[in-house]
């Protein structure tokens, strides 16, 4: 992941990043870690939340078995 930000310099901003769920937050900047929390979810609560963000109009972005997978 900190290739890309290097790559796309916005470590040259005050940028953040948030990632898994929001369990990882850090500072680009300074190109440290702020929060991290990795949060475990059963499969049907994970289907309960992708039908409610679909439901008011959120994106779906997942990564499994290094494929990505995008709903909107």
């Amino acid at each position: 992941m900190m290739k890309i930000v290097e790559d796309l310099k916005l470590d040259s901003y005050d940028n953040y990043l948030l990632s898994f769920n929001g369990a990882r937050i850090a500072n680009l900047k300074k190109l440290e870690k702020l929060f991290m929390k990795k949060i475990l979810i059963s499969r049907e609560n994970k289907i309960f939340l992708i039908d409610v963000a679909l439901e008011n109009n959120c994106d779906i972005l997942t990564y499994q078995k290094r494929k990505c997978y995008y709903k909107s």
